[in-house]
Parts: structure tokens; C-alpha cells; sequence
């Protein structure tokens, strides 16, 4: 095995897409309950049941992926940098968390909203060093389809990953508004942003897989 670091990482990554997609299809059930549920509180309680148990497996995603990244930065240097990205994310993630216990106002909701998107533009570039460095393992091994296929993958992410964040902006600029017709516009930006994120995960997830058997040799 020529890259053992990297191997463990990508396979603890390829776990983590496993529990992301659960995750994000469980976000998109909460994000429908509670649009469903504007005016029903069993469906509102039911729909923020659903979140919570998404925010708690992407708790456990954001651990095993650190260990990943930092395992795969040993060798190969864009993993690193997907390290580095992530904990960026996580820096913002507590700003964001900050904010949002300050007493609310329209200002400050929209400082919230930029500040999450740029957690997400954070998670992007992790997500792009991770796919630019398994590829550039690839090259290193002789294997230029997975080669080819990562840096397609990376542009493919930022493609899906720039849609999310833009709906989640408007959405976020929408849901301070006090109209109920942009409110239920921004809850259907919400969703279209999860299902974008879910795309991302999967197409993602796919080429962990490879990845994995791809280092193992």
C-alpha cells in the first residue's frame, strides 16, 4: 500500500458521506414537516424531532471527518488544506452560534445569514481539496480515470454547493421579512438548498468508494 495515511482517511470520509445522506434526507423531512406544518403544531414539533436528529449525526460526521482529513494530510497536501477548510467551518459555525444567541433584529439576522454562508463556502473548499487530492493521488498511481473523474467531481461541487448557498442567502433575507408569501418562499429555498447538498453527497459518496479501493492496492 502506497499512501496507508491516506487510505484510512478516504475510508473514515467514505463513512462519513454514509451518514451525511442520512442526515441530509432527514433534514429534507424536517424542512417539508415544517413547511407542511406552518399552522400545525404536531407537525411543527415532528419536523424540528427530524432536524435535531440530523444535527446530531452531522455532529458525529464533523468528528470522524476530521480524523480523516488529518490522517490523509499526511500524505497529500490538498487533504490538508481540507483540513485546514474545515476548521475554518467550525470557527464560523461559533461565530454564527454566537450571533444567534444575541437578542434578534433584522440587522443581525442578516449578518447571521453571510455568516452561514461562508461556513458554507468553508465546507466547499474543503469538499474541492478533498475530491482535488484523491485525484491527485490517482495521478500519482497511474489511474487517470479516478484522475479525471475527481477534478469533473470538483467542479461539479462547487456547481451544487454555490446553488445551496444562494438559496440559503435569499432564503435567509426572505425569512426576515414579516410577508407569509416570502416566508413560504424562502422555507421552498430551504429545501431546494438540502436537496442540492444532497446531490453533492452523493455523487461524492460514490467516488469515496473508488477512492478507498483505489488506495488499497
Amino acid at each position: 500500500m502506497k499512501f496507508p495515511h491516506a487510505h484510512a482517511g478516504v475510508k473514515k470520509l467514505f463513512i462519513c458521506e454514509i451518514i451525511a445522506i442520512v442526515a441530509s434526507v432527514l433534514g429534507i423531512v424536517g424542512a417539508i414537516l415544517a413547511a407542511v406544518g406552518l399552522k400545525n403544531s404536531a407537525l411543527l414539533a415532528a419536523g424540528g424531532s427530524v432536524v435535531l436528529a440530523s444535527t446530531i449525526a452531522l455532529v458525529v460526521v464533523f468528528v470522524l471527518q476530521l480524523v480523516g482529513l488529518h490522517q490523509g494530510g499526511k500524505d497529500e497536501i490538498q487533504i490538508k488544506y481540507a483540513f485546514y477548510a474545515t476548521i475554518l467551518g467550525v470557527v464560523l459555525g461559533v461565530v454564527s452560534s454566537v450571533l444567534g444567541s444575541l437578542k434578534q433584529s433584522d440587522g443581525l439576522a442578516m449578518a447571521i445569514t453571510f455568516v452561514n454562508a461562508a461556513e458554507s463556502v468553508a465546507t466547499l473548499l474543503a469538499s474541492y481539496y478533498v475530491l482535488m487530492g484523491i485525484s491527485s493521488l490517482a495521478e500519482k498511481l497511474k489511474d487517470k480515470a479516478m484522475e479525471e473523474q475527481g477534478r469533473r467531481l470538483a467542479t461539479w461541487v462547487i456547481v451544487f454547493f454555490c446553488i445551496s448557498i444562494v438559496f440559503d442567502v435569499f432564503g435567509g433575507i426572505f425569512k426576515s421579512n414579516q410577508a407569509q408569501w416570502l416566508v413560504v418562499t424562502a422555507t421552498i429555498l430551504a429545501i431546494v438548498a438540502a436537496v442540492a447538498e444532497l446531490v453533492v453527497y452523493i455523487i461524492t459518496f460514490v467516488y469515496y468508494g473508488k477512492a478507498v479501493k483505489m488506495l488499497k492496492k
